[in-house]
């Protein structure tokens, strides 16, 4: 049986790779970066935003 990343057969992820600029498939690690920085005080002021962790899929 071929290796899953994300739960997802590796062509699948193959595809959903070259659909993005980054060409590659985020991991819950990708996410939870920018929910650190949002948590940090450094981002106390930053409210009401929209922050899209996508890898660059559908610029």
């Amino acid at each position: 049986m071929a290796r899953r990343r994300n739960g997802k057969k590796p062509e699948i992820n193959r595809t959903l790779a070259s659909q993005t600029v980054l060409g590659g498939v985020g991991l819950p690690e990708d996410v939870g970066g920018v929910v650190a920085l949002l948590l940090s005080d450094e981002m106390r002021w930053v409210n009401g935003q929209r922050i899209e962790v996508k890898g660059g899929t559908y610029l």
